[in-house]
């Protein structure tokens, strides 16, 4: 028999890890589940309270970015692509900056073509644009010189063999299997609000002040 699947949403961070906690009480300490939270520290906290002084040896922890990472290692070996830090993203925008400004072609941004900021600012639109699903094709005309700057910078990366955090999302989502154990996963909605994932189903907690939450 299947177990039941909730989402909860809640303002309250109490809220949130007492219905985590209530849901791992319930949990075969000897069974395979998965804890998946936004941080390493998040994971081994709740888990820490959950198991106490005893054990539990078929749970594993993980965050989102490494869950997605190890999902998306077979994928991208595959295409001949590995995981981009930050750093090599934004050297590969600055050199194809460079190229299309010794060119004249970087349009708007000819004039601050050189400025140091414009690199690091590019890997975050164009990640963003991605994350959306948004070609260069799909950008409206006026917006022409960013998608010549998208376009060179997707080849660039490409030729380089490296994959930024779209590839690695879109290569997890691809590969990932049906679960089977149970999972948890916290994840944030705006600033206050998050929800406890086990499956299907939406429960909305309405019953905490902003004050409380922020306790």
């Amino acid at each position: 028999m299947k177990s039941a699947r909730t989402v909860l949403v809640s303002p309250s961070a109490g809220v949130r890890v007492d219905a985590a906690l209530a849901w791992l009480a319930k949990q075969d300490r000897r069974a395979p589940l998965l804890v998946v939270g936004a941080t390493s520290l998040a994971v081994d906290r709740l888990l820490r309270r959950a198991i106490g002084q005893g054990a539990a040896f078929g749970w594993r922890r993980a965050t989102f970015s490494g869950l997605a990472l190890e999902r998306a290692a077979r994928p991208l070996a595959s295409e001949g692509l590995l995981p981009s830090p930050a750093l090599a993203r934004e050297a590969v925008v600055a050199r194809v900056l460079f190229d299309l400004a010794a060119q004249g072609r970087l349009g708007r941004y000819q004039p601050i073509g050189d400025r140091p900021g414009l690199p690091r600012a590019l890997v975050d639109t164009l990640e963003e644009l991605r994350l959306h699903s948004v070609r260069p094709g799909d950008l409206p005309v006026f917006l022409n010189d960013l998608a010549t700057i998208y376009r060179r910078v997707d080849d660039a990366m490409r030729a380089a063999g490296l994959a930024d955090r779209a590839a690695i999302l879109a290569a997890a989502a691809q590969a990932a299997p049906t679960p089977s154990p149970p999972a948890i996963t916290p994840c944030v909605r705006g600033k206050r609000g998050a929800c406890f994932l086990s499956g299907f189903g939406v429960h909305t907690d309405h019953t905490s002040s902003p004050e409380k939450s922020r306790a």
